[in-house]
């Protein structure tokens, strides 16, 4: 079966204010666009990089929400996500997005490497 991959780097959808801090609704915005343009088709997923995102933190806070923004688009429920990750500081975000969306029935797991993130999305490969 065909599929249709995205990457997406965190710079395309993650926006900073002039201060360098998180714009969240900016980037919520930018997440449902892309979300419009994915959800719905089991053949197209999305690989989001965001190893070397050099915006303003995202708190839990801020995750919750771009989970709840990507629930009410519907990505992640036909399709899968794979976040590509870096881990910089003791809170591993791209885990706890992963938790969250998974508790609400997404398709979502956390990779640090690029070829497994692949497999992944492929099909062919269990999340890590």
């Amino acid at each position: 079966m065909p599929h249709d991959i995205r990457v997406i780097p965190a710079q395309e959808f993650l926006r900073a204010d002039v201060h360098g801090r998180l714009d969240l609704p900016a980037s919520k915005l930018l997440l449902e666009q892309l979300a419009a343009a994915c959800a719905g088709s089991p053949e197209r997923h999305v690989l989001i990089d965001v190893r070397d995102i050099s915006a303003a933190q995202l708190s839990s806070v801020d995750l919750f929400e771009l989970v709840q923004t990507l629930r009410r688009r519907g990505l992640g429920l036909l399709n899968r996500i794979a976040v590509l990750r870096r881990v910089r500081d003791g809170f591993d975000r791209a885990r706890f997005f992963e938790m969250l969306a998974a508790d609400r029935g997404f398709q979502v797991s956390a990779f640090e490497d690029f070829e497994a993130a692949l497999t992944w999305l492929y099909g062919s490969g269990a999340p890590v």
